[in-house]
């Protein structure tokens, strides 16, 4: 083993032993509380104004209780609500063609620390385990692979009150994060069930899946829709903004849901709630608990196991061990060397020290060019 190749073998080492501690820096024996936070809705651009009306944007706050670290997870908007409702028409008048152009999606936000500013309220609803922690957040990934969508809405037949479509906002993905805690163990703390926003409109027949939406008859509905809805802000005042908004919400409804438009009839006003919403309770279903391919927890970390960083430590001294006792052993019995002239490559170990600091040098230089930022993005 050259220099070369054992500075290389121990920036390794120090990648590996500096990952376990940016992504487990948690215990997975440890008590982690788990908060339910709130923000006024679109905070960034108008301040608490919202939380006047009760619209608030949601997440989940991890708090671990022997290291101390926060984790804050919640799903937005991307890159804000208001395109998820309001695409960009472009009107190609060159070809006599309308398009509709939507640029919006839902991701899930994970942020290693915890912004009391920008978060201003807070209730203990759960405590779990690091383990069970680090098994939600592999969850997280898959819900977002399904849910990579922004939607409003939870679209309801006026008179049964069944859903036909369910809304894709932030506190969907709060009360699904509750249920998956819940199901892989997690105990609720709280007896007072927490509040949540509502959006929904209500039809008086199931909303018909436009399964041709270029089709000339269809795209001319679809786009005349649009093409009002995004008028609504433009020279109006206030009453006839009023009329308008009353005019596209009483009858022919285009939604428009991850690349699909939902063509359906409104019967009524839409709805729009700040109420109590139920935490899970009863059995628990960890079998339905699903996971992103390329992050399966191990099942030495399920029962509060090592890591694989550790796990890759622990083969690496070993190997190294066997390696320094082989080649000295056949250093002694071959080429008759005693002492510590039977170590093999005495001279680059002889440096071990130097080669330590310039594999740890080579790593920090590359985690200074991929930190993990802690800047909370407040983009809903």
């Amino acid at each position: 083993m050259n220099q070369t190749q054992l500075v290389l073998l121990l920036a390794i080492v120090a990648y590996f032993s500096t990952t376990v501690t940016l992504l487990d820096a948690y215990l997975l024996e440890e008590e982690i509380e788990v908060y339910y936070v709130e923000a006024p809705l679109l905070k960034s651009q108008f301040g608490d104004l919202l939380a006047n009306i009760n619209a608030f944007h949601s997440g989940v706050l991890f708090y671990t209780l022997t290291t101390e670290e926060y984790y804050t997870v919640d799903f937005i908007a991307y890159p804000g609500i208001l395109p998820t409702f309001f695409p960009t028409i472009y009107n190609d008048t060159a070809n006599n063609f309308i398009d509709i152009i939507w640029n919006s999606s839902g991701l899930v936000q994970f942020v290693p620390s915890y912004n009391q500013t920008y978060w201003t309220k807070s209730n203990l609803t759960m405590t779990i385990t690091g383990a069970i922690f680090e098994q939600y957040s592999c969850w997280v990934p898959y819900y977002n692979e399904t849910y990579n969508y922004y939607n409003l809405f939870d679209v309801k037949d006026e008179q049964s009150n069944q859903l036909y479509i369910p809304s894709s906002i932030c506190n969907d993905f709060v009360w699904q994060s509750f249920q998956t805690l819940y199901d892989l163990g997690g105990e609720v703390v709280t007896t007072v069930d927490p509040p949540r926003d509502f959006a929904t409109l209500f039809v008086d027949a199931e909303p018909i899946f436009v399964e041709y939406p270029q089709e000339p008859d269809n795209w001319a509905q679809i786009t005349n829709f649009y093409i009002n809805l995004v008028g609504l802000s433009h020279n109006q005042t206030a009453d006839e903004l009023l009329e308008h908004i009353i005019t596209l919400f009483n009858g022919q409804f285009f939604l428009y849901i991850g690349g699909n438009y939902y063509n359906m009839s409104l019967s009524a006003a839409p709805l729009f709630e700040y109420v109590p919403a139920a935490l899970p309770s009863g059995e628990r279903h960890s079998e339905n608990v699903r996971y992103a391919i390329n992050c399966l927890p191990s099942e030495t970390s399920q029962d509060g196991g090592i890591g694989g960083g550790w796990i890759f430590i622990i083969i690496l001294v070993c190997g190294a061990t066997a390696y320094l006792l082989t080649g000295s052993l056949f250093n002694f019995l071959n080429n008759g060397k005693r002492g510590t002239d039977c170590i093999p490559n005495k001279d680059s170990w002889s440096h071990f020290g130097e080669l330590v600091q310039d594999g740890i040098k080579f790593i920090k230089g590359k985690i200074a060019y991929t930190a993990i930022s802690t800047s909370y993005s407040s983009i809903e």
